[in-house]
């Protein structure tokens, strides 16, 4: 990153929230600096880490700047980077994430190429802990294209904050509604709603992120509180026209949970199946087919495990908003 901001390029405040990431923080950094995209400020938004963070972040200098703050989740870490920055844009990078090194030029050239537009994102590359691709890229092809509110308020849409460019402007007009989220996960869902009622998204197909996704067990784990704060302000600010992506998110998290239910018994483990199932009836009770997976899970194995046929590796990929 030079001194000066360049020019010949739109400036881009890249803002990265990290909580406890030492592990991971000087990757993500490093693919910021390997952009071929020069005209970017980075700013590393410490969000009150117990661990060896700031040390990891002491080899960079002058390259990055470092603001420190008590623990407020993702949200207000975003904000703050976001209202210390000077860039047109906004790019945000999770800690735990890397960009590819053509990620910023091709993000930024479809927003300034579309006048209208106040976002753009591109597809992303799911990996596990080892680094290993998990199979599908993050956006599959029936969701391949710049949403339409309409299409925002009846499914939850595959962008990952790491893959998005947003003007900041825009972004900064968002920060009061978003910082209303103070839990995990879901977070990034509302925050699309509110930057998409300023103007129209750009896709670019091209993956141009790593992303380090979780187990779906530790995902589900963490983003409870998250998913019932995100049903609220969801049905808060949009009243009727929100009721279909809060019934399309209680079966997204029915069926993950259903998911792991299978999973459990098909490992043998009755008891901790009744409870994946019984919790998914509690999300979409009207489903049959969680009902049947509950009653498959108190049967005995030999008979249960040939009832449960093909599960879907879908549910292995589908998504919950990840958090930094």
């Amino acid at each position: 990153m030079s001194d000066e901001m360049n020019s010949a390029e739109p400036s881009v405040s890249v803002v990265i929230p990290v909580y406890n990431g030492a592990s991971t923080i000087r990757r993500a950094v490093e693919s910021v600096l390997a952009q071929d995209y020069q005209n970017i400020e980075i700013i590393v938004v410490n969000d009150g880490s117990t661990d060896a963070t700031l040390e990891a972040l002491g080899q960079f200098e002058s390259k990055i700047r470092v603001l420190c703050q008590e623990r407020q989740g993702p949200p207000i870490a975003r904000i703050n980077g976001s209202h210390a920055g000077a860039g047109k844009f906004v790019a945000f990078l999770d800690a735990d994430d890397q960009w590819l090194p053509r990620k910023l030029s091709l993000t930024v050239d479809a927003l300034v190429h579309n006048s209208d537009a106040v976002l753009s994102y591109s597809n992303v590359i799911p990996v596990n802990y080892s680094g290993l691709p998990t199979g599908e890229l993050y956006v599959t092809p029936d969701v391949a294209k710049a949403p339409t509110m309409e299409d925002l308020l009846r499914q939850l849409w595959p962008i990952l904050p790491s893959s998005a460019v947003v003007l900041r402007s825009t972004f900064n007009r968002c920060a009061e509604p978003y910082s209303k989220f103070n839990t995990r996960g879901y977070e990034d869902c509302f925050l699309w709603l509110l930057v998409r009622e300023h103007g129209c998204f750009c896709y670019v197909p091209e993956p141009l992120v790593i992303y380090q996704q979780p187990p779906l067990l530790n995902r589900l784990k963490k983003y409870r509180k998250g998913f019932d704060l995100f049903v609220s302000l969801v049905a808060e600010r949009y009243g009727p026209a929100g009721c279909n992506l809060i019934e399309e998110a209680h079966r997204s998290y029915a069926s993950m949970l259903g998911y792991l239910g299978l999973m459990a018994l098909a490992a043998g483990d009755r008891r901790q199946a009744q409870d994946y199932l019984k919790r998914a009836l509690q999300f979409d009770a009207l489903r049959v087919r969680n009902f049947l997976r509950l009653i498959r899970a108190y049967l005995p194995r030999v008979i249960a495990i040939p009832l449960t046929g093909r599960t879907r590796s879908a549910y292995l990929h589908q998504e919950l908003p990840s958090e930094h």
